[in-house]
């Protein structure tokens, strides 16, 4: 008979000292937490226990194995703000009617136009680079990948070029964002109904909210594109009153999770490999063997296979949604690696830190350590299910996933192929977590227009990295 481990939660993460403990910094919170604990443990706060897994197997139970017996907690609730009653905070019926509508958007069949969009984007993204790399000026990589994002976004899901918003689009998102986070972790915010009607609030509120109706009543006008997302969207929320608020809703949450991710995990990426020139050359090598000096297709993208194995690496260091959550609906037994059993009772919060987990040496060897060998396939045939879950998994997995997956390859072959990007030094930037994993400050590059032979030619000696291969956390007291 297996082992049933019942609740118990220690006086060190309960109250007020493990609520100061999560609002000071939550990623090294939970970090020493997982090396203290090992498979799980139980914390409480002002809403009630909540049970945060470390374990593969816990977490393919509640995602995969028996999704109907988790439901969206109240984790989820400080995010209804944003994201009202769109496709990721609805459960059940309507949930399903919302995943079966957008389904075929990202379906096999869109690859090659979706590519086709995002090369375009790229390439305006690049007029701008041209312009500064002639002057010998600096670009924010936050700014401009967020502009590259939003704009290949609106490009293959709603047709429409962008217009100038990625500066106020990044502020938008971290008011908003930011509010969300403080509240899941402290009781002593403002309540809501005075918080949201700040100024600074209610400016972002409305400028999301005028970039919403500006594109639906655009889409109605002209009725083009009849199978995009923005048109099917359209389409399904017809009638008038409440549908009309959930239509806004929808293309909100699409609009926002659809490049907010994307943005910092290519981000993430050029961080490391500024401090990876070897990795960096193998790359580099890759997409010039590969691509030459030509844009890629939805085929081509397929073969950049390391360039691949470097991205989900990143996402391993640096999950965008860095942690997710779920509450049991009625009394249940949650299974561990080890044939044990942790007793959960209904309403019970559980957490998940793709953060932390990504990093347990149980699954993973010298888990700081940059290796995107360890997304070769044998290796990946090997790894346990639920080690690596960037995009979450099972019937919720992240929709755009593979929207994801092509618009980084895009990204970092075509930058790869134009430029060199070199760090400036002096930067001290840290993993920031509101909601998603984003940089904590801008991120500063010199860029240079590609002499190709020049840029492989320097890349290939080896140099020591000095990228952290311990981790940081594993002291802490």
């Amino acid at each position: 008979m297996a082992k049933i481990h019942i609740p118990t939660v220690s006086k060190h993460h309960r109250g007020l000292r493990l609520m100061l403990a999560l609002k000071k910094d939550p990623l090294r919170f939970f970090i020493h937490l997982m090396n203290q604990k090992g498979a799980y443990a139980w914390l409480k706060t002002a809403g009630g226990p909540f049970l945060m897994v470390n374990d593969a197997a816990a977490i393919k139970y509640i995602l995969q194995t028996n999704p109907t017996g988790f439901r969206k907690g109240r984790f989820q609730q400080f995010l209804k703000p944003i994201f009202g009653k769109s496709i990721f905070l609805t459960e059940g019926d309507m949930w399903r009617r919302q995943r079966e509508n957008a389904a075929p958007v990202f379906a096999n069949g869109n690859f090659d136009e979706m590519v086709r969009q995002m090369v375009a984007a790229m390439n305006a993204m690049f007029a701008r680079w041209d312009r500064k790399a002639e002057q010998n000026k600096t670009i924010d990589l936050t700014l401009e990948m967020t502009s590259f994002t939003l704009d290949a976004l609106l490009r293959t899901l709603f047709h429409e070029a962008t217009s100038d918003v990625a500066d106020n689009m990044r502020s938008t998102m971290d008011v908003m964002l930011t509010d969300a986070e403080n509240r899941v972790w402290s009781g002593l915010t403002l309540p809501p109904f005075i918080a949201h009607r700040l100024p600074k609030y209610a400016r972002a509120k409305k400028f999301l909210g005028e970039i919403v109706q500006g594109l639906i009543d655009a889409r109605r006008a002209n009725r083009a594109y009849p199978e995009d997302l923005l048109s099917r969207l359209i389409a399904h929320y017809a009638s008038p009153g409440e549908e009309q608020s959930i239509l806004h809703d929808e293309v909100l949450a699409f609009l926002l999770s659809g490049h907010d991710t994307t943005s910092h995990a290519l981000c993430w990426t050029f961080y490391v490999l500024a401090h990876q020139p070897v990795h960096h050359k193998l790359m580099a090598d890759e997409v010039s063997n590969i691509l030459g000096d030509k844009p890629p297709s939805a085929n081509d993208l397929k073969k950049l296979k390391y360039t691949r194995q470097i991205f989900d690496e990143v996402l391993r260091l640096y999950p965008p949604v860095w942690a997710m959550s779920r509450e049991a609906a009625k009394d249940c037994e949650i299974p561990l690696d080890d044939g044990a059993k942790i007793s959960v009772p209904a309403g019970a919060g559980i957490m998940m830190c793709h953060y932390a987990v990504h990093r347990r040496e149980k699954y993973w060897e010298n888990p700081e350590a940059f290796d995107p060998n360890r997304f070769l396939p044998e290796q990946t045939e090997q790894r346990i299910p639920f080690t690596w879950f960037p995009f979450g998994g099972g019937p919720r997995i992240c929709i755009g996933f593979r929207f994801a997956q092509l618009e980084s390859a895009v990204a970092l072959s075509m930058i790869t192929q134009r430029y060199e990007l070199s760090l400036i030094p002096g930067q001290k930037i840290e993993a920031r977590p509101i909601i998603t994993l984003r940089p904590s400050t801008a991120m500063l590059f010199n860029i240079k227009k590609r002499n190709n032979e020049g840029f492989l030619e320097k890349a290939a000696a080896p140099k020591e990295s000095v990228y952290e291969t311990k981790c940081p956390f594993h002291k802490v007291a």
